[in-house]
């Protein structure tokens, strides 16, 4: 049942539904075999102050952890980046790039390239 998995691999809109006590909903990152993208709703809701969870397929880049949820932290849109937190707190960190906080900034192709889904509480 959709309470059995608890948040330890369950969905990311059960898990937020869990946390927040919120209904939410959740969406492919793509459709139309990666045509058309989602991104532009995600953004909308991230700055509408909803809480934003974004997951991950089976494979991903090596700074990437796949089959995995990160929360959205951070959007600068004159870059058109995306910050994302990792709640296992680390984000691929190297001596070079200071401390391993679980906090990463992405392009929207690394978004794209790396998550499949994303939710937010409604």
């Amino acid at each position: 049942s959709e309470n059995s998995a608890g948040i330890n691999g369950g969905h990311a809109e059960v898990a937020l539904r869990q946390i927040t006590g919120l209904s939410a909903d959740d969406h492919d990152m793509t459709s139309w075999f990666g045509l058309v993208n989602s991104v532009g709703d995600m953004i909308n809701a991230f700055n509408a102050n909803r809480m934003v969870v974004l997951c991950t397929p089976g494979s991903t880049s090596s700074l990437i952890i796949s089959s995995h949820c990160y929360t959205l932290v951070g959007y600068n849109a004159a870059t058109d980046r995306f910050q994302v937190y990792n709640p296992w707190a680390s984000d691929g960190g190297t001596p070079t790039d200071g401390a391993n906080d679980g906090l990463r900034w992405i392009s929207r192709q690394q978004l794209l390239d790396n998550f499949d889904e994303w939710a937010a509480i409604s």
